[in-house]
């Protein structure tokens, strides 16, 4: 199971494809030691591309690891803003919060990705108040 999660990682769309469709594998597969997900390692990588072909797959756009990051708040975490725009796109939910109490707002602040900070104040209305 944690070949899916490996595979979206290194952006092998075609590999994550076989796993999905020939092999069966959950989409949503989480590992357990830290609820990582192969969506949230596409977020993480800025694999575009990929985030919108595993959501196609079934992958759920708010799947959530242990500590409660979502794949969005790990793209808004890395800088990808156009990543975090399609997962936006595609549901991803904005406002959600992690176990620590952070959102993607935070996350993107901490990092110095200003260009996200200013897409999700400017574009999405996103309260600078938490």
């Amino acid at each position: 199971m944690f070949c899916l999660k490996l595979a979206a990682g290194e952006g092998q769309t075609d590999i994550c494809r076989w796993l999905v469709k020939d092999l069966n594998q959950n989409v949503n597969h989480k590992d357990p030691a830290v609820g990582g997900n192969a969506l949230k390692e596409a977020a993480f990588k800025g694999n575009t591309a990929l985030c919108g072909f595993l959501n196609q797959l079934g992958a759920d756009i708010n799947i959530r690891a242990n500590n409660g990051f979502t794949p969005i708040m790990a793209a808004c975490q890395a800088g990808h803003l156009g990543t975090a725009r399609r997962l936006y796109e595609l549901g991803a939910d904005v406002n959600l919060e992690s176990k620590s109490g952070m959102f993607c707002l935070m996350l993107a602040a901490q990092k110095g990705h200003i260009s996200i900070c200013e897409w999700l104040i400017k574009d999405l209305k996103q309260n600078v108040n938490y």
